[in-house]
C-alpha cells in the first residue's frame, strides 16, 4: 500500500473531477480525495458548477486547508487565477465608464463595469437627479472608491 501524499496549504496538486454538485466539485487526487467550495471555483460569476467543470476534467488546484473530519484537502482553483478586483483596481481607478444599471435598491444603483465587476452609485448621489433609474439604463460612471478586501466599487455619476 502505497503511502497517502502530504499537502502544505499552499501546495499546488493535480487532480481529476470526480463529482460534481451545486455546493462544489470534488477532485480525484489519486490517493485523496480534494473538495472545492463553490466559492473558491471561480472569479466569474455562474449559476451551474457544471457551466464551469465537468467530471473527468484535469485541473490544477492549490491547497487551503484540509478537513480533519472528513480526511478531504480544501482546494481552490480561483487561488491559481489572478483576482480580477485588483487588476481592475490597478488599471481603472479614477477612469470614467459606460454601463448598464444591473440592479436598482434602497441603497443605490448598481452599474455593470468591465468583465463581471459591478459598482454601486450610492443613493445619496442619485437623488436630486430628476431621473429614477431603471434596470438596463445606460449611464457613464467614474470610478471614485475601490475597496479590494470586501470586493466594493464606489461610483458617482459623470456628467
Amino acid at each position: 500500500m502505497r503511502a497517502e501524499r502530504r499537502f502544505e496549504e499552499g501546495d499546488v496538486c493535480r487532480g481529476v473531477v470526480s463529482g460534481v454538485a451545486k455546493f462544489g466539485i470534488f477532485l480525484d487526487l489519486g490517493d485523496r480525495t480534494g473538495f472545492v467550495s463553490i466559492a473558491e471555483i471561480s472569479w466569474d460569476r455562474f449559476t451551474d458548477v457544471a457551466e464551469v467543470v465537468r467530471v473527468g476534467q484535469e485541473l490544477n488546484a492549490v491547497v487551503i486547508g484540509e478537513d480533519p473530519v472528513r480526511g478531504q484537502l480544501l482546494l481552490s482553483l480561483k487561488g491559481l487565477l489572478e483576482d480580477p478586483m485588483r487588476a481592475f483596481a490597478r488599471l481603472h481607478f479614477g477612469e470614467v465608464f459606460s454601463g448598464g444599471v444591473t440592479k436598482v435598491t434602497p441603497i443605490g444603483a448598481f452599474v455593470s463595469l468591465a468583465g463581471d465587476l459591478e459598482g454601486l452609485v450610492p443613493q445619496k448621489d442619485l437623488a436630486g437627479r430628476g431621473r429614477d433609474f431603471q434596470v438596463g439604463d445606460e449611464v457613464t460612471v467614474a470610478i471614485t472608491g475601490i475597496n479590494v478586501e470586501n470586493r466594493r466599487i464606489t461610483l458617482s455619476l459623470a456628467e
